[in-house]
């Protein structure tokens, strides 16, 4: 999951500041992906 993160973290800066960068729909459906899977796991600790 950290390393999700950290991947997530650096594709973000990117896409935010590298302005010649086009995002593609398979990287955003991961991330979207992932982003669920942070979630789900973040209430799980949380006990929500």
């Amino acid at each position: 999951m950290v390393s999700d993160y950290s991947s997530e973290k650096e594709k973000r800066a990117r896409f935010t500041y590298e302005l010649g960068e086009v995002a593609m729909k398979n990287k955003a459906e991961t991330s979207l992906s992932r982003a669920k899977k942070f979630n789900e796991e973040a209430r799980r600790i949380l006990g929500n």
